[in-house]
């Protein structure tokens, strides 16, 4: 994985505190493969009192939940896409190939501008 492109100041391995290099250490093993601290998993890093139960919040919901991996992924890819979250899209499309969605599905996706709502009122 490319280094990290994250706002946050970046972390090196060597100076984690224990609690942040057993987050980093959860986030690393499998079933997930590595992404060091890229995307969110800096976030969580470096404030690992919240950071360790949302990675452990995720991996189940990822990866213990009887949900079809195509599902799951266009779920991932929709919701990356309509917040707009480009490493949520860029991260998960591969996945979602592997998983049997086609490129066909995923260009529209990638193209797809999230739309403003306006609320309307009785006045």
């Amino acid at each position: 994985m490319p280094p990290s492109k994250s706002r946050l100041t970046p972390l090196a391995l060597e100076t984690l505190t224990p609690e942040q290099r057993a987050v980093y250490d959860e986030i690393n093993r499998p079933p997930r493969e590595y992404l060091g601290f890229n995307g969110p998993f800096a976030a969580y890093i470096k404030a690992p009192g919240l950071g360790g139960p949302a990675q452990t919040l995720g991996a189940a919901v990822r990866f213990n939940t009887e949900c079809p991996e195509n599902f799951k992924k266009i779920a991932s890819c929709v919701v990356g896409q309509y917040h707009q979250a480009k490493f949520e899209f860029a991260a998960q499309t591969p996945y979602a190939l592997k998983a049997g969605l086609s490129e066909v599905w995923s260009r529209p996706c990638a193209r797809a501008k999230r739309r403003t709502s306006t609320v309307r009122t009785n006045a």
